[in-house]
């Protein structure tokens, strides 16, 4: 958690972020075309 908004990924290849105080949802990044692994679990 930084400044109260926590971070996260998905298995596809997604950066999330969650506003602690309010729940709101952000995406951050889609990192899967970077990572060229899109839903697999080794990531």
């Amino acid at each position: 958690m930084v400044d109260g908004v926590v971070y996260f990924p998905d298995l596809g290849g997604t950066i999330w972020a969650v506003d602690a105080a309010n729940g709101q949802v952000f995406v951050i990044a889609d990192i899967s075309s970077e990572t060229d692994r899109a839903g697999r679990m080794d990531r």
